[in-house]
């Protein structure tokens, strides 16, 4: 039975919302009933067309059958009646996707700041609000919008800096999920380098375990979105995200104040990834994906300085950041979240699940569940070009060397000297 929004606000104020959401929970869930007063709550396809006019986006399109980095695709600009005709088997000959087939390829517009995208059309804006999660003020204009075909996708990977709340607004996704602490079995990497972006090496649709063997000790969460719930993603699990139809779906990312700590470690990972991939990058690769470009050296250290400043400032006021999920180390190990589980923390996550019927857990699964899910039809279908090493003699190792300079260890000896110079330099200034 449907709950009204009404109803859910009674049962919970906002601001408990919020805490909730940024404090409490510790694992996937998902919110049913929590968007109805959405003004395009009810909107089909065709409302959607009617409400984007004759706006361009940017899609990317490639084969069906495997998992893609955005690179292994072509790109195109279109319409959102453009791509529902070519989804329908109607798009005209002129169409910018006639030359391909929605039988064999499919095509995904993502990350798209609504913000920017809707600049032109900003009552667009106003039809998204997230203020029955506890963020009055948080609207469309810090959503982000994605509409993709059947086999649309992002492959496997972590994102560092806030939880994720994800509304399906047509159409099903399905979410496979991973905890932070199983990093380890996912063999991750920086290469194609993104900001804020860390990928997995993975075919989670189709593992290689010759190649990947640690992965059958990953635990995986799936679960299939369906119009009007929305999903919980907690900081920094993983997640491969698949379209099963066509689909319309909107999220916000919600700072949390570990995110300067965050920040911090991925300028660090700017900085080495601006002066090793131009030194290293082979002639026919590309390890920065398409929607990254990197910066010069000078802007990378004002960047730095300015973080410091901020984090410094942060901890003089004593803000603790204790939704902060540690580093994992290269054993894969994360003690702050594993002690999160062991004092009992991700009890009030079961709590919750019990406590409000309109809040239910992402399930988890067994390795064998997950492949009979996941992989039951994919079994013909090789791996993933370019997600693991190449055989190549010459990629292989560079691949290691840059990685393993990026490598979170590394990388938080970095972070942590900077903060320690920075600190004692700060400390020395206020005394003179």
């Amino acid at each position: 039975m449907s709950v009204g929004t009404s109803d859910l606000m009674t049962m919970l104020k906002c601001e408990d919302m919020r805490k909730l959401i940024v404090n409490r929970l510790q694992a996937p869930v998902v919110f049913k009933g929590m968007i109805e007063s959405w003004k395009c709550s009810s909107w089909l396809v065709k409302d959607w067309i009617e409400a984007c006019q004759d706006l361009k986006f940017n899609f990317r399109v490639a084969l069906k059958g495997e998992p893609r980095w955005e690179r292994d695709a072509d790109y195109i600009k279109c319409s959102l009646q453009e791509f529902f005709d070519w989804v329908n088997e109607t798009a005209s000959k002129e169409s910018s996707l006639a030359s391909y087939s929605p039988s064999t390829h499919w095509c995904y517009s993502s990350y798209n700041y609504m913000s920017k995208v809707f600049e032109s059309i900003p009552h667009i804006l106003q039809v998204v609000d997230w203020k029955t999660f506890g963020f009055e003020n948080r609207k469309g204009k810090e959503s982000t919008f994605w509409v993709g075909s059947s086999g649309a996708h992002t492959p496997c990977h972590q994102d560092t800096y806030g939880c994720n709340l994800v509304a399906q607004v047509c159409g099903r996704k399905r979410w496979v999920l991973f905890p932070p602490e199983d990093v380890a079995h996912l063999y991750p990497t920086r290469i194609p380098y993104e900001e804020s972006s860390i990928f997995s090496e993975v075919n989670v649709t189709c593992p290689d375990l010759s190649k990947h063997p640690k992965f059958r000790n990953a635990h995986p969460y799936i679960i299939t979105l369906e119009p009007g719930e929305v999903l919980f993603v907690p900081k920094l699990w993983w997640h491969f995200v698949e379209c099963l139809e066509p689909s319309i779906s909107v999220n916000t990312w919600i700072e949390l104040p570990s995110d300067e700590e965050s920040r911090l470690n991925e300028a660090v990972v700017r900085t080495l990834m601006t002066a090793l991939i131009p030194v290293y990058q082979p002639d026919e690769m590309e390890w920065i994906n398409p929607t990254e470009e990197l910066v010069s050296p000078e802007e990378t250290l004002h960047y730095i300085r300015i973080v410091l400043n901020n984090l410094c400032n942060q901890r003089e006021k004593n803000i603790f950041t204790s939704d902060m999920t540690q580093q994992v180390g290269s054993d894969g190990s994360c003690e702050k979240k594993r002690r999160l589980h062991e004092t009992g923390a991700t009890g009030s996550y079961q709590d919750v699940t019990s406590e409000y019927a309109w809040i239910t857990k992402v399930p988890s699964l067994t390795f064998t569940e997950f492949q009979n899910v996941c992989c039951a039809n994919n079994k013909d279908k090789k791996g993933l070009e370019g997600l693991s090493c190449s055989s190549s003699n010459i990629e292989v190792p560079l691949k290691d060397v840059l990685n393993s300079f990026v490598h979170p260890d590394v990388v938080q000896c970095v972070v942590d000297k900077l903060t320690n110079l920075f600190t004692c330099t700060s400390s020395e200034t206020n005394k003179v």
